[in-house]
């Protein structure tokens, strides 16, 4: 963030606790070049026969945003679009993608840059004025839900009178044209009564830094009301510019009276709304919070604990039909789907993806399929075809076929390795130790070691002897099995695999490593039928290694047209497997020695798989696993796959799983009391409650107590009372003062957290 004051950098909170390491709290983000009109002038001047000077003169205006957002802006709402549950602790907040955006836009007659540009306002539906209803149900239906309607904005003010605008000149392109954009009716007083006065403005917008993300986060200063028994209050949040509307503000001079004014003469203030959604506050089952309750439906129903792991509904019935094979088959998760074979001939296969229940997965086997009829193999107990991992390998081969630098890469290894393996198997009398020698010789240091000065002065006496002819000796044949032991000869030296091409290297092992992750699969791949991901359902699995090795196996079937070839893959087979598993993206790609074992070089991956509103709600949604030791397991890939499904994949076995929301989005509120709890500001340890501080009552802070909007700032604020409590618990000094980061802090407590004890194994 650019043009930041020393104070705001002062006023930056760190570490919050429980919010996440990275989590870092900024007062404010002020655009490297503010609102305004600008003149570029640019003057040379020559020196030749005679004085000559050329010039020119740009001249161009700042603009915020100022009758719409782009459409990716807003990265979440708080509390969600649509969301139902018990939200009267909850301070509606949107949070924005860029941190600038609350500062791009300037309030008039302001002189502190500091202070927002933007508001969010939350009203009732009688606080609205709705345009008169239309004939079409649909524009009725929006104009209820937004309290506004898109029309074009200042021919929407020319033509109608009684209608009030911000104070603001367009351009004629803006007055002249049919841009339709949002916006909302007030009546003056309840512009007065909803919007927030001038000294609670910088009170109410900050920036949120998660690791390199960086948000602007605008507060709403109203809490909902609690609803009557039986009922819910339905909310509509809107968020405002406030660029022309400071004169109007509480606390500017003569806003009283001139909303007054507006009152008598029955006029109305029409504002532009950059963004809008609805929420509904009422009684909440068991008192949970509306990510908790979404959390708590994706591992219990009724009481009962769900099956978590990735099976087709027919498993669950399937042991009532007397068929054992057949429950065995559905309950490992098998599916049956049709196959056409080479033949064209259509039969019934079993097929199951790379995600099974955790622990019945085995290590990826030894043994090399060539072409993919070697994995299709048939189920001896009901004699019907299993194409899991005939299915993986075309997969990997068709995944190949589409990467034209893997298949560039792959080819210029073979034909390094196969050029290398003849040489070598021409010259039999090559050990190991002399392999990298003979292969790749080093000339200028070999003729400085051979070539010695007694050498050389002995020269002209042996030019003058009769030279001897050599005895002549056959060359070895070279068969396919002297080729194909030179091949593992090359294969187990590390010095003749560091010349293998590197950037080749990188370019296998990296594609390989996409595909062990799952980056490239297609998603039916991976959930061969929708129904076994239902809505609002979690599932954990673990990755099954045999289905990645045949996928692997096929991505580099490609370019195997000799038996050399293949003997060069079957080689390296299992360093490439360890490279690709061990990768991570921006690193570089080596070819280590294989593990002892194969267990070693199958190590377990595991994940969870989320088909909730839990995904768009709450962007960056964090799952965490620990194994069974307790240790953190490192996350592999975390990525959204649908608008409504998430996958977190884990380097190990996972054994207990925490649901949080992201750090970016910790929703800022009271205690179901009503009690504001005051938290340090001290850099040792930001956000820790501090009870000598004490809890505030936020009913003491109540602008409106009717409309339960926050008085934050003027003397009698809640931010100068939270700012007494800590200068007398010791957290600020007699000069410090209370900054908005600091009363963000304020806000938020511990983040809701949903933990999975034990992840279910197959039955």
């Amino acid at each position: 963030m650019s043009d930041q004051t020393d104070q705001n950098r002062q006023n930056r909170q760190n570490d919050t606790p429980g919010a996440g390491p990275a989590l870092t709290f900024d007062d404010f983000a002020l655009p490297q070049l503010a609102v305004g009109s600008y003149t570029v002038e640019v003057e040379h001047q020559l020196h030749l026969a005679g004085e000559a000077r050329l010039g020119a003169r740009h001249a161009f205006t700042v603009s915020g945003p100022r009758y719409r957002l782009a459409p990716d802006a807003v990265h979440a709402r708080m509390p969600q679009d649509g969301e139902q549950g018990e939200l009267t602790g909850m301070l509606p907040h949107v949070v924005l993608r860029d941190a600038h955006s609350a500062w791009l836009t300037r309030i008039d007659g302001a002189a502190d840059p500091e202070l927002p540009g933007m508001a969010l306002l939350v009203c009732e539906e009688h606080e609205l004025l709705f345009p008169a209803a239309s004939a079409d149900p649909a524009a009725d239906l929006r104009h209820r839900r937004w309290g506004g309607s898109q029309r074009s904005f200042w021919n929407l003010l020319a033509n109608t009178p009684g209608l009030v605008g911000p104070a603001l000149t367009p351009s004629p392109a803006e007055r002249d044209g049919d841009d339709p954009c949002q916006h909302i009716r007030l009546l003056p007083r309840d512009f007065g009564a909803l919007l927030p006065r001038q000294c609670d403005l910088r009170w109410s917008a900050h920036v949120r830094r998660a690791g390199a993300d960086e948000y602007c986060v605008v507060q709403a200063l109203r809490l909902p009301a609690p609803a009557a028994p039986g009922t819910q209050r339905r909310y509509i949040a809107h968020l405002v510019s406030l660029e022309g509307w400071g004169h109007l503000l509480a606390g500017a001079p003569g806003a009283e009276a001139a909303l007054a004014q507006h009152q008598a003469r029955a006029e109305q203030l029409c504002m532009l709304s950059l963004a809008a959604w609805t929420f509904t506050s009422g009684p909440a089952q068991d008192g949970r919070t509306p990510f908790v309750a979404l959390a708590h439906g994706l591992l219990e129903q009724d009481g009962r604990a769900r099956d978590l792991r990735l099976l087709p509904p027919q498993a669950a019935a399937a042991a009532a039909l007397g068929d054992p094979g057949l429950a065995a088959r559905l309950g490992d998760g098998f599916v049956p789907l049709p196959h056409t074979t080479w033949g064209g001939e259509r039969l019934l296969a079993w097929y199951r993806g790379p995600l099974v229940a955790v622990g019945s997965a085995a290590a990826p086997p030894r043994r090399l399929w060539e072409q993919f009829s070697d994995a299709l193999v048939v189920d001896a107990r009901d004699h019907v075809l299993d194409a899991s991992h005939c299915a993986a390998w075309y997969l990997g081969r068709n995944l190949s076929l589409a990467d034209r630098p893997l298949m560039q890469a792959w080819f210029s290894v073979l034909k390094r390795m196969r050029h290398s393996a003849l040489r070598l198997a021409a010259r039999p009398h090559a050990g190991a130790g002399r392999l990298h020698a003979q292969l790749f010789p080093a000339a200028p240091a070999l003729c400085a070691s051979v070539l010695t000065p007694e050498l050389l002065a002995d020269v002209p006496q042996r030019l003058r002897q009769p030279a001897r002819p050599a005895p002549l000796r056959a060359a070895p044949a070279l068969t396919a099995a002297r080729v194909h032991a030179a091949v593992a000869e090359l294969a187990g030296d590390e010095a003749a695999l560091a010349e293998l091409p590197g950037a080749a290297l990188d370019t296998i092992v990296a594609a390989l490593a996409a595909m062990l992750r799952l980056e490239t699969l297609p998603f039916a791949a991976l959930v061969p039928r929708a129904d076994m991901l239902p809505p609002e359902s979690l599932r954990v699995f673990q990755v099954d290694p045999q289905w990645q090795q045949a996928l692997l196996d096929g991505a580099l079937s490609l370019g195997l047209r000799r038996s050399t070839d293949q003997a060069i893959y079957a080689a390296l087979r299992e360093r490439l497997w360890r490279a690709a598993r061990a990768h991570r993206p921006g690193t570089a790609a080596t070819l280590g020695a294989p593990a002892p074992d194969e267990a070693a070089t199958g190590a377990a991956c595991s994940g969870v798989l989320l088909r909730s509103e839990l995904v768009p709600g709450w962007p960056d949604l964090r799952v965490e696993a620990d194994d069974a030791g307790g240790r953190a397991l490192p996350l592999l890939r975390q990525a959204t796959l649908g608008p409504n499904v998430g996958l977190w994949l884990f380097d190990g076995m996972a054994q207990r799983l925490r649901i949080t929301p992201p750090p970016a989005l910790l929703a800022p509120g009271v205690a179901a009391d009503g009690m504001l709890q005051c938290r340090s500001v001290a850099p040792a340890a930001p956000g820790v409650p501090l009870a000598a501080a004490g809890a505030l009552d936020i009913a003491r802070f109540w602008r409106d107590p009717q409309r339960r909007t926050v008085a934050l700032g003027g003397n009698g604020g809640l931010a100068a009372a939270v700012e007494q409590g800590l200068r007398q618990a010791g957290d600020l000094g007699p000069q410090q003062a209370l900054s908005p980061a600091g009363m963000a802090l304020q806000w938020l407590g511990a983040p809701p957290q949903v933990l999975l004890h034990a992840v279910p194994a197959p039955a």
